[in-house]
């Protein structure tokens, strides 16, 4: 978990509201973390990572349990494929994660290739 070096809440002096008592956006302390997290530059690694655990508690990348339950429900993108770039985009998940965005770049690159062939 090399993302978790970057995330905004690694020294937050309040570790507790990440995993508020009472659930749900309107709860003081889950509304602070969810701020932080929408400054962080690792939101997206977080909620993939809560995702695909699935982990069951807490704020992660900026979703509550129940945000991310209803989330993982309507979708679910096959991380490291050109599908799952679309998928990013289709579902307004953006930025798309590290590894759909490789993908796409391989994709690319083998179009440009394919088209530099033909015209040659």
């Amino acid at each position: 978990m090399t993302w978790v070096e970057d995330a905004a809440c690694r020294d937050d002096p309040y570790p507790d509201d990440w995993f508020p008592d009472t659930p749900g956006t309107r709860n003081p302390s889950a509304a602070r973390a969810i701020d932080i997290c929408r400054s962080c530059p690792v939101s997206h690694d977080c909620l993939r990572y809560a995702q695909t655990r699935p982990e069951p508690h807490g704020i992660w990348g900026g979703m509550t349990a129940q945000q991310r339950l209803g989330r993982r429900r309507s979708y679910e993108i096959r991380h490291g494929t050109k599908e799952g770039y679309q998928a990013h985009h289709r579902y307004a998940d953006l930025p798309p994660c590290a590894d759909c965005r490789e993908a796409h770049r391989v994709v690319q690159a083998a179009n440009r290739r394919r088209r530099e062939e033909r015209t040659g």
